[in-house]
């Protein structure tokens, strides 16, 4: 009997009660958040947050979508952020992280030098804003959004960590064969780096998803607005709304503004928890690169 008590109660029923615990701790916070979002705004000042709503209603997210092509509008643009610049600039991360990590490359020591300074040193908010608005012309132009590649010095040398650890016997045996230095990139390196890839992937598309700063500074085309500014704006009209209902002691219906907050968490969120599952067997692969030192 003892033996098996020990068996049980061994470190691993430990570690697996840990990670139990601390799964429960984010999984209760996106349940009440989804819960809060259903609930009636009186129920909320009565009762406080609860998982289950005591009165169900619909209502935060009927306020959502009183402009429905708005909100697919707003839908279609920040994927179109979040997939496009990020593609290229995985691509051109990837492709500078190669060069670098081929020991027969002239300027490696030189380029090496240049992305260090700019992990350090950058031109701040207004060189951006004066360049794109003045000189490119990207004021209220789609193109505002496919120029912000986010290229990253830190993930360049990420990426050439993970491809000089490969074999150097592939891409020469490839290059005997006549293989281009591309051809080596995309057909050989690329396909034994999917766990970096993926996992940097979905960090860049969830930096461009939860952004707004960039609609903010350079977009007042309602039409060319992210989710996420789009639903600020909403928010920002109830409560304009609330206010001005409340000063005039009119008998209206006052727009759910606490309720919605948590509907546009569920919304603006709702699509990149269905996108995880798909990357995350490479996700806790991918993050570790960084931590090998090469």
């Amino acid at each position: 009997m003892k033996s098996k008590l020990r068996k049980f109660f061994n470190y691993k029923f430990f570690i697996y009660l840990f990670f139990f615990v601390f799964s429960f701790c984010f999984i209760v916070p996106f349940a009440l958040l989804i819960g809060i979002s259903f609930s009636t705004e009186q129920d909320l000042i009565n009762s406080g947050f609860k998982i289950i709503p005591e009165n169900f209603t619909t209502f935060a997210y009927e306020t959502l979508f009183e402009q429905p092509k708005d909100l697919i509008v707003a839908y279609i643009v920040t994927a179109i952020y979040a997939f496009v610049p990020t593609t290229f600039g995985i691509f051109f991360e990837a492709c500078c992280g190669y060069a670098l990590s081929r020991d027969d490359f002239v300027y490696k020591k030189p380029i090496k030098i240049f992305l260090l300074i700019t992990m350090f040193f950058n031109g701040g908010i207004v060189p951006s804003y004066i360049l794109r608005t003045q000189y490119l012309g990207l004021q209220d132009n789609i193109w505002v959004y496919i120029s912000c590649l986010g290229v990253s010095a830190m993930e360049i040398f990420i990426f050439r960590t993970f491809f000089a650890q490969l074999p150097k016997e592939l891409s020469e045996s490839a290059y005997l064969d006549g293989a281009s230095e591309i051809q080596i990139l995309i057909k050989i390196i690329a396909p034994l780096s999917k766990a970096v890839i993926a996992t940097y992937y979905l960090l860049g598309m969830l930096n461009k998803w939860n952004d707004y700063t960039t609609t903010l500074y350079y977009v007042t085309n309602p039409k060319l607005y992210t989710l996420q500014y789009f639903m600020q704006k909403i928010l920002q009209e109830a409560e304009q709304i609330k206010k001005l209902i409340m000063q005039m002691g009119l008998q209206l219906a006052e727009p759910p503004t606490e309720t919605l907050k948590f509907a546009i968490c569920v919304l603006a969120t709702f699509p990149m928890l269905v996108l995880f599952p798909f990357f995350q067997k490479f996700f806790s692969k991918g993050v570790m690169v960084g931590s090998v030192k090469g």
